[in-house]
């Protein structure tokens, strides 16, 4: 599809009726985060919505792997998990999960690491939380050994994600909301057009980012690059957990309304129609 057929179509997505059917990111502050995290702590535990089966996570030991800035570590613990610990590559997000967590007097360690290499012993934790990071991870393998590694047998990974393959599986929606624009699109003028579409909305002062994140704005050279992706896919999910001695014990797949989920049930069109893949994965005992 040409670049100008993409700008049509996606110009259709951002107007009623289509946008209705589009998710939109959340507006927020990115300079000042934490009445959005708030909110997100006033929600509870309503992430926890998706997943098979009972994930009280009362009198548990918690981890939370990829934590950001904290706002489902948090609420976690207000739950009533009985240690939680939340772990980042980010100093900037755990600056910001810190003052979240002193914000609701919630006692949360956080820790400044990488996924595939935990600050934590053996066998420490009878829950971690892995939600929308897998993707992201450049070793999503060794990150899933490493998780075995701190769980107890019998304990449980909370796994969330959305296929690359999706309709915006590569994260474009905050400005680009075409369902499969990173397929249907040339990649570098997709790239070339969200980034004119950030640098307008940031001129009009209705996005505001961190030094940080807009140096890996403006030098992302490609689609993946822009967020970091690894291109995960349902199937190289479910052919990674076994090679971490770990079982799947159940997989939700969301499509937009529910629309799509008869045809989840074909292996190659579920990677195309699913917008979140929520899991659970057991260290078998």
């Amino acid at each position: 599809m040409k670049l100008a057929t993409c700008r049509l179509f996606n110009a259709l997505c951002c107007h009623p009726p289509l946008r209705w059917l589009v998710p939109s990111p959340a507006v927020w502050n990115r300079m000042d985060p934490l009445p959005h995290l708030q909110r997100r702590v006033s929600q509870g535990t309503r992430f926890l919505r998706g997943f098979a089966g009972d994930h009280d996570p009362t009198g548990l030991r918690l981890l939370d792997a990829g934590c950001g800035m904290g706002d489902r570590t948090v609420v976690a613990r207000l739950a009533g998990a009985e240690q939680v610990v939340g772990v980042d590559t980010d100093p900037e997000k755990l600056r910001w999960a810190r003052l979240l967590a002193a914000q609701n007097s919630c006692p949360v360690d956080f820790l400044l690491g990488s996924v595939v290499s935990l600050p934590c012993p053996d066998e420490s934790f009878d829950l971690v939380l892995l939600l929308d990071v897998i993707e992201h991870l450049d070793e999503p393998l060794m990150a899933l050994i490493e998780l075995c590694r701190v769980l107890r047998p019998g304990g449980r990974i909370l796994l969330t994600f959305p296929p690359y393959n999706s309709p915006w599986g590569a994260h474009l929606s905050e400005h680009v909301q075409l369902p499969w624009a990173h397929l249907l699109c040339p990649e570098p003028e997709l790239l070339a057009l969200w980034k004119r579409i950030h640098r307008q909305k940031v001129a009009r002062g209705e996005v505001r980012t961190g030094a940080r994140r807009e140096r890996c704005i403006m030098d992302a050279d490609s689609i993946i690059n822009l967020w970091g992706l690894n291109r995960m896919t349902i199937r190289r999910l479910l052919e990674m957990l076994p090679r971490a001695a770990l079982e799947l014990a159940s997989i939700r797949f969301h499509t937009p309304g529910g629309l799509g989920a008869m045809l989840t049930r074909s292996r190659s069109l579920r990677e195309y129609v699913t917008t979140r893949v929520n899991a659970v994965a057991v260290k078998p005992c």
